[in-house]
Protein backbone atom coordinates (compact mmCIF):
# COMPACT_ATOMS: atom_id res chain seq x y z
CA UNK A 1 0.00 0.00 0.00
CA UNK A 2 1.37 3.34 -1.23
CA UNK A 3 -0.18 6.79 -0.38
CA UNK A 4 1.09 10.36 -1.15
CA UNK A 5 -0.80 13.48 0.84
CA UNK A 6 -0.45 16.52 -0.59
CA UNK A 7 -0.69 20.48 -0.07
CA UNK A 8 -1.17 22.13 -3.28
CA UNK A 9 0.16 25.02 -4.58
CA UNK A 10 -2.61 27.86 -3.45
CA UNK A 11 -0.56 31.37 -2.38
CA UNK A 12 2.21 31.62 -5.21
CA UNK A 13 4.34 29.27 -3.44
CA UNK A 14 6.13 30.10 -0.56
CA UNK A 15 8.51 28.21 2.13
CA UNK A 16 7.31 29.71 5.11
CA UNK A 17 6.74 26.75 7.19
CA UNK A 18 5.93 23.14 7.12
CA UNK A 19 2.26 22.01 6.50
CA UNK A 20 1.78 20.45 10.05
CA UNK A 21 -1.53 18.71 9.51
CA UNK A 22 -0.45 16.18 6.75
CA UNK A 23 2.80 15.83 8.44
CA UNK A 24 1.72 14.39 11.50
CA UNK A 25 -0.62 12.30 9.61
CA UNK A 26 2.18 11.22 7.10
CA UNK A 27 4.63 10.42 10.46
CA UNK A 28 1.81 8.28 12.20
CA UNK A 29 1.56 6.22 8.69
CA UNK A 30 5.06 5.52 8.63
CA UNK A 31 5.22 4.74 12.44
CA UNK A 32 2.98 1.80 11.27
CA UNK A 33 4.46 0.84 8.32
CA UNK A 34 2.37 2.68 5.79
CA UNK A 35 4.91 3.34 2.59
CA UNK A 36 3.97 7.70 2.75
CA UNK A 37 4.93 10.40 0.69
CA UNK A 38 4.22 13.50 1.09
CA UNK A 39 4.14 16.78 -1.67
CA UNK A 40 4.24 20.22 -0.64
CA UNK A 41 3.18 21.84 -3.89
CA UNK A 42 3.88 25.13 -1.64
CA UNK A 43 7.59 24.57 -0.93
CA UNK A 44 8.45 23.04 -4.42
CA UNK A 45 6.32 25.68 -6.14
CA UNK A 46 4.33 22.70 -8.16
CA UNK A 47 1.28 23.40 -9.86
CA UNK A 48 -1.03 20.81 -10.22
CA UNK A 49 -0.21 19.74 -13.66
CA UNK A 50 3.48 18.79 -12.39
CA UNK A 51 2.06 17.12 -9.34
CA UNK A 52 -0.18 14.72 -11.03
CA UNK A 53 2.50 13.76 -13.60
CA UNK A 54 4.52 13.12 -10.27
CA UNK A 55 1.65 10.91 -9.75
CA UNK A 56 1.71 9.22 -12.55
CA UNK A 57 5.92 8.34 -11.78
CA UNK A 58 4.96 6.94 -8.14
CA UNK A 59 1.50 5.26 -8.93
CA UNK A 60 0.22 5.12 -5.67
CA UNK A 61 -3.28 3.48 -4.12
CA UNK A 62 -4.34 6.60 -2.43
CA UNK A 63 -3.83 10.06 -2.76
CA UNK A 64 -4.96 12.04 0.46
CA UNK A 65 -5.75 15.95 -0.24
CA UNK A 66 -5.66 18.73 2.83
CA UNK A 67 -6.85 22.55 1.90
CA UNK A 68 -8.52 25.15 4.23
CA UNK A 69 -11.24 27.31 3.13
CA UNK A 70 -9.45 29.90 1.15
CA UNK A 71 -7.68 27.37 -1.13
CA UNK A 72 -10.42 24.70 -1.97
CA UNK A 73 -10.48 24.88 -5.15
CA UNK A 74 -7.00 24.19 -5.47
CA UNK A 75 -7.65 21.14 -3.60
CA UNK A 76 -10.76 19.94 -5.75
CA UNK A 77 -8.65 20.34 -9.03
CA UNK A 78 -6.18 18.10 -7.36
CA UNK A 79 -8.80 15.62 -6.66
CA UNK A 80 -10.17 15.55 -10.17
CA UNK A 81 -7.02 14.76 -11.40
CA UNK A 82 -6.04 12.20 -9.35
CA UNK A 83 -9.38 10.76 -10.10
CA UNK A 84 -9.43 10.43 -13.76
CA UNK A 85 -5.88 8.49 -12.95
CA UNK A 86 -7.75 5.99 -11.52
CA UNK A 87 -6.40 6.15 -7.87
CA UNK A 88 -8.71 6.38 -4.65
CA UNK A 89 -8.81 9.63 -3.63
CA UNK A 90 -9.30 11.17 0.35
CA UNK A 91 -9.98 14.52 1.05
CA UNK A 92 -9.34 16.27 4.19
CA UNK A 93 -8.96 19.50 6.41
CA UNK A 94 -11.36 21.48 8.33
CA UNK A 95 -13.20 23.40 4.86
CA UNK A 96 -13.94 19.51 4.47
CA UNK A 97 -15.11 18.46 8.20
CA UNK A 98 -18.10 21.05 7.98
CA UNK A 99 -19.37 20.97 4.48
CA UNK A 100 -18.57 17.18 3.82
CA UNK A 101 -22.48 16.41 2.67
CA UNK A 102 -22.23 19.02 0.06
CA UNK A 103 -18.81 18.24 -1.18
CA UNK A 104 -19.61 14.72 -2.27
CA UNK A 105 -23.03 15.19 -3.48
CA UNK A 106 -21.46 17.73 -5.76
CA UNK A 107 -17.67 16.41 -6.42
CA UNK A 108 -18.05 12.48 -7.75
CA UNK A 109 -14.41 12.59 -8.03
CA UNK A 110 -14.40 12.58 -4.31
CA UNK A 111 -14.36 8.54 -2.57
CA UNK A 112 -14.04 9.67 1.07
CA UNK A 113 -13.96 12.59 3.46
CA UNK A 114 -12.00 12.14 6.28
CA UNK A 115 -14.16 14.61 8.97
CA UNK A 116 -11.97 15.80 11.87
CA UNK A 117 -8.83 14.27 13.43
CA UNK A 118 -6.61 11.86 10.56
CA UNK A 119 -4.56 10.19 11.69
CA UNK A 120 -6.03 6.83 13.14
CA UNK A 121 -8.91 7.18 10.07
CA UNK A 122 -5.99 7.64 7.56
CA UNK A 123 -4.61 4.45 8.88
CA UNK A 124 -7.25 2.61 9.02
CA UNK A 125 -8.35 3.53 5.52
CA UNK A 126 -5.12 2.22 4.39
CA UNK A 127 -5.13 -1.24 6.13
CA UNK A 128 -7.82 -1.36 3.56
CA UNK A 129 -10.33 -1.55 6.67
CA UNK A 130 -14.25 -1.82 5.49
CA UNK A 131 -15.47 1.36 4.62
CA UNK A 132 -18.67 0.90 6.90
CA UNK A 133 -16.73 0.31 9.58
CA UNK A 134 -14.49 3.27 9.98
CA UNK A 135 -15.41 5.86 12.00
CA UNK A 136 -15.10 9.76 10.89
CA UNK A 137 -15.97 9.55 7.08
CA UNK A 138 -18.59 9.97 4.79
CA UNK A 139 -17.74 8.15 1.34
CA UNK A 140 -19.20 6.69 -2.28
CA UNK A 141 -19.72 3.22 -2.78
CA UNK A 142 -21.96 1.96 -6.20
CA UNK A 143 -23.17 5.43 -6.65
CA UNK A 144 -24.79 5.97 -3.39
CA UNK A 145 -23.22 8.02 -0.16
CA UNK A 146 -22.55 6.86 3.01
CA UNK A 147 -22.01 9.00 6.38
CA UNK A 148 -20.28 6.45 9.47
CA UNK A 149 -20.51 7.24 13.01
CA UNK A 150 -18.29 10.37 14.57
CA UNK A 151 -14.97 9.30 15.51
CA UNK A 152 -13.16 10.35 18.98
CA UNK A 153 -10.72 12.44 19.82
CA UNK A 154 -7.19 10.83 20.32
CA UNK A 155 -7.18 10.64 23.82
CA UNK A 156 -3.10 10.53 23.85
CA UNK A 157 -1.75 12.99 21.50
CA UNK A 158 2.04 11.81 22.47
CA UNK A 159 1.67 9.28 20.19
CA UNK A 160 1.59 11.05 17.37
CA UNK A 161 5.18 11.13 15.61
CA UNK A 162 5.84 14.26 12.99
CA UNK A 163 7.03 13.16 9.53
CA UNK A 164 9.67 15.71 9.28
CA UNK A 165 11.72 13.51 7.66
CA UNK A 166 8.89 13.41 4.62
CA UNK A 167 9.86 17.04 3.52
CA UNK A 168 12.58 19.33 3.13
CA UNK A 169 13.01 20.74 6.48
CA UNK A 170 15.95 22.30 5.53
CA UNK A 171 13.90 24.68 3.08
CA UNK A 172 11.54 26.29 5.40
CA UNK A 173 12.19 29.86 7.00
CA UNK A 174 10.73 28.81 10.23
CA UNK A 175 9.00 25.20 11.89
CA UNK A 176 5.98 25.21 13.12
CA UNK A 177 4.44 22.46 15.78
CA UNK A 178 1.62 21.91 17.62
CA UNK A 179 2.10 21.57 21.52
CA UNK A 180 -1.54 21.13 21.90
CA UNK A 181 -4.88 20.29 20.43
CA UNK A 182 -8.01 22.42 20.74
CA UNK A 183 -9.18 26.08 22.73
CA UNK A 184 -11.44 25.81 25.73
CA UNK A 185 -13.05 29.46 23.90
CA UNK A 186 -15.47 30.22 22.26
CA UNK A 187 -15.20 33.44 20.03
CA UNK A 188 -18.23 33.54 17.04
CA UNK A 189 -15.44 33.94 14.25
CA UNK A 190 -13.48 31.00 15.05
CA UNK A 191 -14.21 27.30 14.02
CA UNK A 192 -11.82 25.90 16.47
CA UNK A 193 -14.92 25.48 18.92
CA UNK A 194 -16.92 23.45 16.58
CA UNK A 195 -14.10 21.56 15.35
CA UNK A 196 -12.43 20.39 18.89
CA UNK A 197 -15.41 21.05 20.97
CA UNK A 198 -13.39 22.91 23.51
CA UNK A 199 -11.46 20.53 24.54
CA UNK A 200 -8.07 21.02 25.43
CA UNK A 201 -5.72 18.25 24.64
CA UNK A 202 -1.88 18.91 25.71
CA UNK A 203 1.42 16.87 24.74
CA UNK A 204 3.65 16.54 27.71
CA UNK A 205 6.53 19.23 27.90
CA UNK A 206 8.83 16.33 27.61
CA UNK A 207 7.44 15.74 24.32
CA UNK A 208 7.03 19.12 22.91
CA UNK A 209 10.67 20.30 23.73
CA UNK A 210 11.85 16.52 22.32
CA UNK A 211 10.51 17.61 18.81
CA UNK A 212 11.83 21.14 18.72
CA UNK A 213 15.44 20.11 19.82
CA UNK A 214 15.14 17.45 17.04
CA UNK A 215 14.58 19.78 14.74
CA UNK A 216 17.31 21.89 15.07
CA UNK A 217 19.72 19.25 15.87
CA UNK A 218 18.45 17.99 12.78
CA UNK A 219 17.72 20.86 10.92
CA UNK A 220 19.40 23.77 12.21
CA UNK A 221 18.42 26.42 14.20
CA UNK A 222 15.54 28.39 12.86
CA UNK A 223 12.62 30.54 14.64
CA UNK A 224 9.77 27.60 15.92
CA UNK A 225 6.35 28.66 15.70
CA UNK A 226 3.91 27.07 18.16
CA UNK A 227 0.70 26.92 16.11
CA UNK A 228 -1.50 25.99 19.27
CA UNK A 229 -4.96 28.07 19.28
CA UNK A 230 -4.34 29.23 22.75
CA UNK A 231 -0.42 28.38 23.88
CA UNK A 232 -1.31 29.84 27.15
CA UNK A 233 -4.34 28.45 28.02
CA UNK A 234 -3.42 26.01 30.73
CA UNK A 235 -0.85 27.94 32.72
CA UNK A 236 0.65 25.42 34.50
CA UNK A 237 1.49 23.14 31.63
CA UNK A 238 3.13 26.29 30.00
CA UNK A 239 5.45 26.84 32.63
CA UNK A 240 6.45 22.79 32.05
CA UNK A 241 6.96 23.25 28.34
CA UNK A 242 9.01 26.40 28.83
CA UNK A 243 11.17 25.08 32.36
CA UNK A 244 11.82 22.13 29.71
CA UNK A 245 13.30 24.21 27.55
CA UNK A 246 15.63 26.20 29.75
CA UNK A 247 17.03 23.00 31.67
CA UNK A 248 17.97 21.86 28.23
CA UNK A 249 19.55 25.37 27.49
CA UNK A 250 18.54 25.41 23.92
CA UNK A 251 18.71 29.15 23.28
CA UNK A 252 16.40 29.50 21.06
CA UNK A 253 13.62 31.62 19.38
CA UNK A 254 9.77 30.75 19.53
CA UNK A 255 7.51 32.78 18.89
CA UNK A 256 3.16 31.37 20.22
CA UNK A 257 -0.25 32.75 20.16
CA UNK A 258 -1.96 33.61 23.64
CA UNK A 259 -4.46 35.36 25.39
CA UNK A 260 -5.33 38.57 27.12
CA UNK A 261 -6.88 36.87 30.00
CA UNK A 262 -4.57 33.80 30.30
CA UNK A 263 -1.24 35.22 31.02
CA UNK A 264 0.15 36.94 33.83
CA UNK A 265 3.57 38.81 34.89
CA UNK A 266 5.12 35.00 35.92
CA UNK A 267 4.21 33.23 33.32
CA UNK A 268 5.35 36.36 30.83
CA UNK A 269 8.61 36.05 32.21
CA UNK A 270 9.26 32.48 32.15
CA UNK A 271 8.52 32.73 28.20
CA UNK A 272 10.80 35.19 27.76
CA UNK A 273 13.14 33.26 29.35
CA UNK A 274 12.94 29.83 27.22
CA UNK A 275 13.59 32.29 24.26
CA UNK A 276 9.78 33.07 23.45
CA UNK A 277 10.83 36.49 21.59
CA UNK A 278 6.52 37.03 19.94
CA UNK A 279 3.38 36.75 21.33
CA UNK A 280 0.86 36.62 19.61
CA UNK A 281 -3.01 38.22 21.22
CA UNK A 282 -6.29 38.15 19.59
CA UNK A 283 -7.73 41.53 20.43
CA UNK A 284 -10.07 41.94 18.09
CA UNK A 285 -11.76 45.21 18.52
CA UNK A 286 -11.31 47.99 21.04
CA UNK A 287 -15.16 48.06 21.71
CA UNK A 288 -16.41 46.98 25.10
CA UNK A 289 -19.93 45.87 23.34
CA UNK A 290 -18.08 44.54 20.45
CA UNK A 291 -15.92 42.24 22.26
CA UNK A 292 -18.75 40.70 24.46
CA UNK A 293 -21.19 40.37 21.36
CA UNK A 294 -18.37 38.33 20.27
CA UNK A 295 -17.69 36.08 23.58
CA UNK A 296 -13.74 37.23 23.46
CA UNK A 297 -14.62 37.30 27.21
CA UNK A 298 -12.27 40.39 28.16
CA UNK A 299 -12.65 44.16 28.13
CA UNK A 300 -10.47 46.86 26.97
CA UNK A 301 -9.09 47.32 30.37
CA UNK A 302 -8.06 43.65 30.94
CA UNK A 303 -6.23 44.21 27.73
CA UNK A 304 -4.44 47.12 28.78
CA UNK A 305 -3.24 45.34 32.02
CA UNK A 306 -1.82 42.43 30.15
CA UNK A 307 0.07 44.76 27.33
CA UNK A 308 1.53 46.58 30.65
CA UNK A 309 2.49 42.89 31.98
CA UNK A 310 3.94 41.96 28.24
CA UNK A 311 5.99 45.11 28.00
CA UNK A 312 7.06 44.78 31.97
CA UNK A 313 8.84 41.29 31.09
CA UNK A 314 9.81 42.86 28.09
CA UNK A 315 8.79 40.18 25.60
CA UNK A 316 6.95 41.31 22.24
CA UNK A 317 3.85 41.11 20.94
CA UNK A 318 1.40 41.28 18.14
CA UNK A 319 -1.81 42.30 17.77
CA UNK A 320 -4.68 40.79 15.67
CA UNK A 321 -7.96 43.08 15.00
CA UNK A 322 -10.80 42.44 13.40
CA UNK A 323 -12.74 45.14 11.30
CA UNK A 324 -16.83 44.50 11.06
CA UNK A 325 -17.92 42.48 13.76
CA UNK A 326 -21.94 42.48 13.89
CA UNK A 327 -23.33 45.39 15.49
CA UNK A 328 -20.04 47.27 14.43
CA UNK A 329 -20.10 51.32 13.10
CA UNK A 330 -18.15 53.94 12.13
CA UNK A 331 -17.42 55.15 15.47
CA UNK A 332 -16.73 51.44 16.96
CA UNK A 333 -14.16 50.52 14.38
CA UNK A 334 -12.41 54.10 15.05
CA UNK A 335 -12.08 53.17 18.34
CA UNK A 336 -10.28 49.95 17.43
CA UNK A 337 -8.06 51.97 15.51
CA UNK A 338 -7.47 54.47 18.27
CA UNK A 339 -6.95 51.33 21.27
CA UNK A 340 -4.44 50.26 18.86
CA UNK A 341 -2.53 53.04 18.87
CA UNK A 342 -2.75 53.01 22.42
CA UNK A 343 -1.28 49.32 23.07
CA UNK A 344 1.45 49.87 20.53
CA UNK A 345 1.98 46.16 18.98
CA UNK A 346 5.67 45.59 17.40
CA UNK A 347 3.09 43.95 14.52
CA UNK A 348 -0.84 43.93 14.42
CA UNK A 349 -3.46 43.09 11.55
CA UNK A 350 -6.85 44.77 10.51
CA UNK A 351 -8.73 42.25 8.73
CA UNK A 352 -12.54 42.93 7.43
CA UNK A 353 -14.79 40.04 8.77
CA UNK A 354 -14.43 36.74 6.56
CA UNK A 355 -17.22 33.82 7.30
CA UNK A 356 -15.64 30.48 7.31
CA UNK A 357 -17.84 27.32 7.69
CA UNK A 358 -17.92 25.87 11.52
CA UNK A 359 -17.81 29.33 13.15
CA UNK A 360 -20.28 30.42 15.27
CA UNK A 361 -20.99 33.48 12.74
CA UNK A 362 -21.43 31.48 9.80
CA UNK A 363 -23.88 29.52 11.17
CA UNK A 364 -25.93 32.79 12.71
CA UNK A 365 -25.62 34.04 8.71
CA UNK A 366 -27.37 31.52 7.21
CA UNK A 367 -29.74 31.65 9.79
CA UNK A 368 -30.53 35.34 8.93
CA UNK A 369 -30.18 34.52 5.01
CA UNK A 370 -27.42 36.58 4.70
CA UNK A 371 -25.62 33.90 2.43
CA UNK A 372 -28.40 33.63 0.11
CA UNK A 373 -26.22 34.73 -2.65
CA UNK A 374 -23.40 33.01 -1.96
CA UNK A 375 -22.72 29.85 -2.69
CA UNK A 376 -18.73 28.23 -1.37
CA UNK A 377 -18.84 26.30 -5.03
CA UNK A 378 -18.86 29.29 -6.79
CA UNK A 379 -15.22 29.51 -8.19
CA UNK A 380 -16.33 32.83 -9.76
CA UNK A 381 -17.08 35.03 -6.38
CA UNK A 382 -14.23 37.05 -5.19
CA UNK A 383 -14.37 39.42 -2.03
CA UNK A 384 -12.36 42.65 -2.24
CA UNK A 385 -9.20 40.77 -1.32
CA UNK A 386 -9.43 38.13 -4.20
CA UNK A 387 -10.54 35.52 -1.64
CA UNK A 388 -13.31 33.17 -2.32
CA UNK A 389 -14.88 33.65 0.96
CA UNK A 390 -17.61 35.73 2.06
CA UNK A 391 -17.67 38.77 4.29
CA UNK A 392 -20.33 39.78 6.96
CA UNK A 393 -22.90 41.76 5.63
CA UNK A 394 -22.69 44.96 7.88
CA UNK A 395 -25.80 47.55 7.08
CA UNK A 396 -23.26 50.24 7.87
CA UNK A 397 -20.23 49.15 6.94
CA UNK A 398 -20.43 47.35 4.01
CA UNK A 399 -17.07 45.31 2.14
CA UNK A 400 -15.65 48.59 0.32
CA UNK A 401 -15.99 50.36 3.26
CA UNK A 402 -14.94 47.82 5.13
CA UNK A 403 -11.45 47.55 3.11
CA UNK A 404 -10.69 51.53 2.90
CA UNK A 405 -10.89 51.46 6.72
CA UNK A 406 -8.28 48.24 6.66
CA UNK A 407 -5.99 50.04 4.21
CA UNK A 408 -6.24 53.43 6.10
CA UNK A 409 -5.68 51.86 9.58
CA UNK A 410 -2.27 49.96 8.37
CA UNK A 411 -1.56 53.12 6.40
CA UNK A 412 -1.93 55.36 9.18
CA UNK A 413 -0.47 53.03 12.01
CA UNK A 414 2.65 53.29 9.69
CA UNK A 415 3.50 56.55 9.42
CA UNK A 416 2.13 57.41 13.15
CA UNK A 417 4.98 55.27 13.93
CA UNK A 418 7.28 56.95 12.02
CA UNK A 419 6.26 60.21 13.50
CA UNK A 420 6.68 59.01 16.94
CA UNK A 421 9.67 56.72 16.68
CA UNK A 422 10.61 54.71 19.75
CA UNK A 423 13.97 53.43 19.30
CA UNK A 424 14.32 49.74 17.97
CA UNK A 425 10.73 48.45 18.13
CA UNK A 426 9.49 51.30 15.74
CA UNK A 427 12.82 50.38 13.49
CA UNK A 428 11.37 46.69 13.72
CA UNK A 429 8.09 47.44 12.45
CA UNK A 430 9.03 50.34 9.91
CA UNK A 431 11.91 48.15 8.21
CA UNK A 432 12.02 44.17 9.30
CA UNK A 433 8.13 43.91 9.23
CA UNK A 434 7.48 42.07 5.64
CA UNK A 435 4.01 42.95 5.37
CA UNK A 436 4.13 46.79 5.68
CA UNK A 437 5.38 47.63 2.11
CA UNK A 438 2.57 46.19 0.94
CA UNK A 439 0.00 48.07 3.05
CA UNK A 440 0.99 51.14 1.61
CA UNK A 441 0.56 49.63 -2.30
CA UNK A 442 -1.43 52.01 -4.48
CA UNK A 443 -3.45 50.16 -7.23
CA UNK A 444 -5.72 52.48 -7.59
CA UNK A 445 -6.33 56.67 -6.90
CA UNK A 446 -8.58 55.84 -4.35
CA UNK A 447 -5.52 54.08 -2.50
CA UNK A 448 -3.30 56.98 -3.36
CA UNK A 449 -6.20 58.84 -1.60
CA UNK A 450 -6.22 57.13 1.44
CA UNK A 451 -2.12 56.74 1.66
CA UNK A 452 -2.05 61.04 1.11
CA UNK A 453 -4.73 60.98 3.67
CA UNK A 454 -3.33 58.87 6.13
CA UNK A 455 -0.08 60.73 5.68
CA UNK A 456 -0.98 64.23 6.47
CA UNK A 457 -3.05 63.08 9.49
CA UNK A 458 0.08 61.21 11.07
CA UNK A 459 1.63 64.70 11.05
CA UNK A 460 -0.95 66.68 12.47
CA UNK A 461 -1.79 63.70 14.84
CA UNK A 462 -0.77 65.29 18.24
CA UNK A 463 3.08 64.12 19.70
CA UNK A 464 6.40 65.65 20.15
CA UNK A 465 8.02 67.85 17.45
CA UNK A 466 11.15 66.85 17.73
CA UNK A 467 10.04 62.90 16.45
CA UNK A 468 8.44 64.43 13.72
CA UNK A 469 10.91 66.47 12.66
CA UNK A 470 13.22 62.94 12.90
CA UNK A 471 10.63 60.80 11.11
CA UNK A 472 10.73 63.28 7.76
CA UNK A 473 14.38 62.27 8.13
CA UNK A 474 13.63 58.72 8.30
CA UNK A 475 10.86 58.83 5.64
CA UNK A 476 12.86 58.80 2.64
CA UNK A 477 14.62 55.37 3.62
CA UNK A 478 11.43 54.23 4.68
CA UNK A 479 10.00 54.82 0.99
CA UNK A 480 12.90 53.42 -1.04
CA UNK A 481 12.54 50.15 1.13
CA UNK A 482 8.90 49.94 0.06
CA UNK A 483 9.96 50.72 -3.36
CA UNK A 484 12.65 47.75 -2.96
CA UNK A 485 9.94 45.59 -1.92
CA UNK A 486 7.79 46.16 -5.12
CA UNK A 487 10.38 45.68 -7.31
CA UNK A 488 10.94 42.25 -5.82
CA UNK A 489 7.98 41.15 -5.76
CA UNK A 490 7.06 42.12 -9.02
CA UNK A 491 10.04 40.30 -10.08
CA UNK A 492 9.10 36.88 -8.04
CA UNK A 493 5.24 37.45 -9.96
CA UNK A 494 7.44 37.78 -13.05
CA UNK A 495 8.92 34.93 -12.72
CA UNK A 496 5.96 32.32 -11.23
CA UNK A 497 4.33 33.14 -14.49
CA UNK A 498 6.72 32.24 -16.54
CA UNK A 499 7.73 28.92 -14.52
CA UNK A 500 3.57 28.26 -14.83
CA UNK A 501 3.51 29.01 -18.82
CA UNK A 502 6.46 26.46 -19.27
CA UNK A 503 5.97 23.94 -17.28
Amino acid sequence: MKIVLINCLSFGGNNFEPPIGITMIGGYLKSKGINVKIIDGELLKWNNEKIESELKKDKPDIVGVTSITYNRFEALDMLKRVKKLGIKTVYGGVHATFLYNDLMMRYPFIDIICIGEGEETMLEICQNKELKSIKGIIYRKDNKIFLNNKREFIKNIDNLPPGWDLLAMEKYQYYGIFASRGCPFNCNFCASPKLWERKLRTRSAKKVVDEIEYLIKKYGKKKVHIKDDTFTARKKWAHEVCDEIIKRKLNIQWECLGRIDTVDLKLLKKLKNAGCVMIEYGIESGNNKILNSINKMITTKDIIKAIELTKKANLNYTAFFILGHPGETKKSINETFEFAWKIRPLSLSFCPLDIFPGTQIYYESLKNHKLNNFSWNDKKFKNLQGQNVPRYENPELDEKKLEEYSKKFYARYAFMTLFDFEGLKSFKYLFNNEYVPFHLLIKNLNDLKIILNSFFYSILHKGNILKKIFGLIVLPFFLIRTLKIYLRKIKEVIKNLLRISTS
